[in-house]
């Protein structure tokens, strides 16, 4: 028994030992359990193997990394080269030795570990250790690896929001010059806003709202810069216009109010920007940068009326042109293919960036120049000037324009020393004793009392914004065969509200304006002069030569009353004509030593198509061909249009229109 128990021990330990690098000392203590128990003893047993070897060789990849608020409670890892049978154990440790543990048995040389739940620990760097330990209780080195956790939102974009303000400055109490000490913070309305990088690229276009407020959001982290445009534009397809202020003394260059770099961090960012004036309470001492936003601000009164009325207008872009050294006035430029309005600006002589209502009677010529129209011959003027009709039209509708836009009936313009002094009028009343088709005050009081809702005098009517621009822009007084003046206007009112006829007459009557139709025909207030009357001449085509004379010594030279004479004619057949004015010893004042120099020209519907302007000489002529319709000649001795006071005086011509 005892050989036999010897010999399967021989067996059994040769098993043993070429299985021992397979199943180490698990195997090994049950076989040598089981010798024991075959009656071996200690003696005559098998002493297991010594294993003092740690496993070794293992590492950790692919942790989740960043952790995140969507994935902090799903995290894996994997584990390579592992011992199998040996027992794991891992650590996730953060920067504040909170840790989350787990131990278990490695069933597989390589193996993933998910579904782990790190909610607990902090934001902030977190490490991983993991080691092994034998069945003989050896514990290899630790296995690292490391992640970075940040539950908190990624942030991408940050929102940048702001207020834009510019300085408005207003008139004195009675209307004369400004009062820097009224100066106010207004919000630059609808303007054009954009976010540019360090690299000057455009990030973004926007525009601020009715408050001057704007929102914006912008990559984080990033250093921008908000620069405001002297831009206003409209984004309503049937109220298109884009308006630009530039310095015309910059090569046109665009008026930008620009803050400054900053980075955009990660928390949202408040930056407001403001346009000063440049006024130091003596004098204007720095860049004025107010100025082109108050122009703005003064059109956008504009298109919130038109808006309000829910006009449907598109208009051509428009630039305005403001310069510090603008010295000659402000004034529509309506020659070559830029219109352009033109804004005074040199200091202590005219600056007209914060008279509002010179800015909007200069856009009303835009606007009558390029979506209506408007046949004035320009040239200086006043309320009490005696000026040829189109003019005085222009001029006085311009200034009621401006009152009914502003809600404001006292027309204020400062200039002088200081922007101390200047003038102002009342559309309602004035102390101006002339009336009539001829006085722009007139004009303005019959136009500013057809849309104001006080009921004075005659006035009983109370029409609307859209009202005036629908009878401007109806087809009748775009093609009427007359020019642009005061009859115009009642005529077309009139067309498009009949009811409204008698209360338009009253109050051109009130302003002692007794004409009727396009043509003023019937009209009796010739302003006292002999020649002023009547409004147009009629001349019939191939008929006997009529005499118009032209004047200067009533009030002035180029645009007054009596410069100018307008003389209708029609052309029933398509043909050579030829139009013939000329001075001989039968005319009215007929003198040979005076020089004399007769001119016209020709309109068809408000455009020019012949003209007659040679040198000096008793006569002046055109001959052309004439298509069917009406026509209207201005006709004028050019000494009584130059402007110069030591030519001209009374020449009397005789005018026809033959067929050759």
């Amino acid at each position: 028994m005892d050989l036999l128990v010897f010999l399967v021990s021989i067996l059994i330990r040769s098993i043993i030992w070429r299985i021992y690098g397979m199943i180490r000392p698990f195997l090994l203590i049950s076989l040598t359990s089981a010798l024991v128990a075959c009656g071996g003893g200690t003696s005559g047993g098998i002493s297991p193997p010594d294993d003092s070897s740690a496993p070794s060789g293992y590492g950790v990849s692919l942790l989740t990394d960043p952790i995140d608020a969507d994935n902090q409670t799903t995290v894996s890892f994997s584990l390579s080269n592992a011992e199998v049978g040996s027992t794991y154990r891992y650590t996730f440790t953060d920067a504040q030795n909170a840790q989350v543990s787990q131990n278990g048995t490695i069933d597989s040389g390589t193996q993933n570990f998910s579904e782990i739940d790190l909610s607990s620990l902090a934001d902030g760097d977190i490490d991983l250790q993991l080691t092994l330990t034998d069945t003989s209780n050896n514990t290899g080195a630790a296995a690292q690896i490391a992640a970075v956790k940040n539950t908190q939102p990624l942030i991408t974009t940050i929102q940048l929001s702001g207020l834009i303000t510019f300085d408005r400055i207003f008139h004195n109490s009675n209307g004369r010059g400004l009062n820097y000490a009224s100066t106010s913070a207004e919000p630059a309305r609808e303007v054009t806003l954009r976010v540019v990088d360090a690299g000057n690229q455009v990030l973004l276009t926007t525009r601020t709202d009715v408050d001057g407020l704007y929102q914006v959001n912008v990559e984080a982290d990033l250093p921008v810069r908000v620069e405001v445009l002297a831009e206003l534009s409209e984004a309503d397809p049937t109220l298109n216009w884009l308006v630009r202020v530039v310095d015309n003394g910059a090569g046109d260059s665009l008026y930008v109010l620009r803050g400054s770099f900053a980075d955009t961090g990660s928390l949202d960012q408040v930056r407001n920007l403001h346009a000063g004036s440049g006024w130091n309470g003596f004098q204007y001492a720095e860049e004025r940068a107010a100025a082109p936003f108050a122009i703005l601000d003064s059109v956008y009164q504009i298109n919130s009326r038109l808006r309000s009325e829910a006009l449907s207008l598109s208009m051509p872009d428009l630039e305005i042109h403001w310069s510090p050294n603008n010295t000659d006035g402000s004034f529509y430029q309506s020659a070559g293919n830029s219109p352009y309005i033109e804004i005074a600006g040199a200091a202590d002589i005219d600056t007209d960036e914060y008279d509002q209502h010179v800015i909007v009677h200069e856009w009303r010529h835009y606007f009558e120049s390029m979506v209506s129209r408007g046949d004035t011959i320009g040239g200086s003027h006043s309320t009490s000037s005696m000026l040829e009709p189109r003019t005085a039209y222009s001029e006085g509708t311009g200034n009621a324009w401006s009152g009914i836009i502003l809600d404001d009936p006292i027309y204020k313009d400062a200039l002088g020393d200081d922007q101390d002094q200047g003038f102002q009028f009342s559309m309602e009343s004035s102390a101006i004793v002339a009336e009539g088709w001829y006085i722009e005050k007139s004009v303005q009081e019959i136009v500013y009392d057809l849309v104001d809702t006080e009921v004075d005098g005659a006035d009983s009517i109370s029409m609307s914004v859209a009202d005036l621009v629908t009878a401007w822009q109806s087809s009748e007084y775009l093609n009427q065969t007359s020019l642009t003046t005061i009859y115009s206007l009642r005529t077309a009112l009139g067309q498009i509200s009949p009811v409204s006829v008698a209360s338009i007459d009253a109050l051109m009557q009130g302003e002692d304006i007794q004409g009727t139709g396009y043509f003023g025909e019937g009209e009796t207030n010739g302003g006292g002069l002999t020649y002023s009357l009547p409004v147009y001449h009629q001349l019939l085509t191939n008929g006997a030569a009529i005499e118009i004379c032209s004047d200067s010594q009533a009030d002035g030279e180029y645009n007054r009353i009596e410069n100018r004479q307008l003389v209708r004619f029609s052309i029933a057949i398509e043909d050579s004509y030829n139009i013939l004015m000329e001075r001989d010893a039968l005319n009215t004042n007929w003198d040979a030593l005076v020089e004399v120099d007769p001119d016209f020209s020709v309109y068809r519907q408000g455009e020019e198509v012949a003209t007659g302007a040679s040198a000096p000489a008793a006569s002046e002529s055109w001959t052309g061909n004439l298509v069917v319709g009406d026509y209207v000649i201005d006709a004028y001795d050019w000494f009584n249009v130059d402007d110069d006071s030591g030519t001209g005086g009374l020449t009397c011509f005789d005018i026809s229109v033959l067929a050759n």
